[in-house]
């Protein structure tokens, strides 16, 4: 009997503590965001040696977060730049596209940033280790994303 007591006040106690709560969806007053896929990791290893050559397309995964732009709706745009002050590599051979947009109903995509091996990333230092570069990207938006 005390067994079926305490089960019932557990029961009592467990059905009020309830309460039903709403999930939050994004509609288009909340805006759309765009991010990295791989957005966990902070760093991505890149070697011009595995690839067997001088240039390569490096493909990145996007994310678009808010509601789809319906079928006939304008592309929402966003583009890609190097922070500057966080990255090594020499400017002038990286090749980032320009007018990159989200397509009707796309809620994924992939970019490809182009990368060129330089002579200075031959150079050994004295203990005739290859350099290490790096490039730090960053996403930015449009009025629309």
């Amino acid at each position: 009997m005390k067994k079926i007591v305490i089960i019932l006040c557990l029961l009592v106690i467990g059905f009020a503590s309830c309460k039903e709560e709403g999930f939050d969806l994004y509609t288009e007053d909340d805006g759309s965001y765009v991010l990295f896929v791989r957005h966990e990791t902070d760093t991505i290893n890149f070697s011009f040696f595995s690839t067997g050559q001088k240039t390569y397309d490096y493909p990145l995964e996007v994310r678009y977060i808010g509601v789809p732009v319906p079928e006939g709706g304008v592309a929402k745009s966003y583009s890609v730049v190097v922070v500057d002050s966080l990255t090594t590599m020499n400017r002038n051979y990286v090749k980032i596209p320009e007018n990159i947009t989200f397509q009707p109903w796309s809620l994924l995509d992939t970019i490809y940033i182009g990368l060129e091996k330089y002579a200075d990333l031959e150079k050994e230092d004295a203990n005739g280790n290859l350099p290490t570069v790096t490039l730090c990207l960053e996403l930015r938006g449009s009025d629309e994303l």
